[in-house]
């Protein structure tokens, strides 16, 4: 479940995709997961989730996913 800090938000959805990206170096692997990512975003900004999106698009770009970058 998503909460926003700013208690006068309404955000609430139960009906869409989450992204999860896999982060693998020498010494680590982390796989950071976000459930509807723009949505929660757009209503209630956050500076993670707001980074994991960019990383997201700046990736789908790369790769020529326009779905990921429209």
């Amino acid at each position: 479940m998503v909460f926003c800090m700013d208690g006068n938000k309404n955000c609430n959805i139960n009906d869409a995709a989450g992204l999860r990206l896999w982060i693998i170096s020498k010494n680590a692997a982390i796989s950071p997961y976000y459930y509807a990512p723009d949505f929660y975003e757009k209503c209630c900004p956050d500076k993670q989730r707001g980074l994991f999106l960019s990383i997201t698009k700046k990736i789908a770009a790369v790769f020529g996913d326009a779905s990921e970058t429209e």
